[in-house]
């Protein structure tokens, strides 16, 4: 991974020589969705949703999705080197963002409220947000509900939308001063 440096500025070679994550860890990708024909990517894909269209294809028109997904799964492939930070794990494309790379708070706050019922299947949730402008008590409420529908034991994704909530609560607050 000569060229990537974030991996480099991480130490990831000393990780991996403990794990390189594991397939039962899936981590939802709340963004424009994911390229489904990434060589990269589609060993480590589970089926995911598109909250744009209301279908089960949640193949990325925009990009980002597709680059956040190959940070965090990507496989090395015809000689590439290049790799994500946990190759071992799963990425469930979770569409919220259209081919503009725009999208309705309505379609991120149901993809984190319908994401404890989709990911009941995971052993070890994990949740990668998008860092997108929404209805800050509507999100607050959706993370609400998530969190009562997830296993307490779930430190890593209830500290993640802790954060979610800290930073709806700051939005708001910064709304309202202004």
């Amino acid at each position: 991974f000569g060229g990537q440096w974030a991996l480099e500025a991480i130490h990831a070679a000393e990780a991996w020589k403990i794990t390189q994550g594991n397939p039962s860890i899936i981590i939802a990708v709340v963004d424009s969705g994911v390229d489904l024909d990434h060589p990269a990517l589609t060993p480590s894909l589970v089926p995911g949703y598109d909250f744009v269209g209301d279908t089960t294809n949640a193949d990325d028109e925009f990009g980002h999705g597709t680059q956040v997904a190959g940070i965090i799964t990507a496989k090395p492939y015809g000689g590439t080197g290049i790799s994500g930070v946990a190759p071992g794990c799963r990425v469930m494309p979770l569409k919220v963002l259209d081919a503009n790379g725009e999208g309705a708070a309505g379609d991120v706050a149901e993809a984190i409220c319908r994401l404890p019922g989709i990911l009941l299947e995971a052993v070890q949730p994990v949740l990668q947000i998008l860092g997108a402008r929404v209805q800050p008590d509507f999100m607050l409420q959706c993370v609400e509900f998530a969190k009562l529908a997830l296993d307490e034991s779930d430190e890593v994704l209830v500290d993640l939308l802790l954060e979610v909530e800290l930073r709806a609560e700051f939005k708001e607050a910064s709304a309202r001063s202004v």
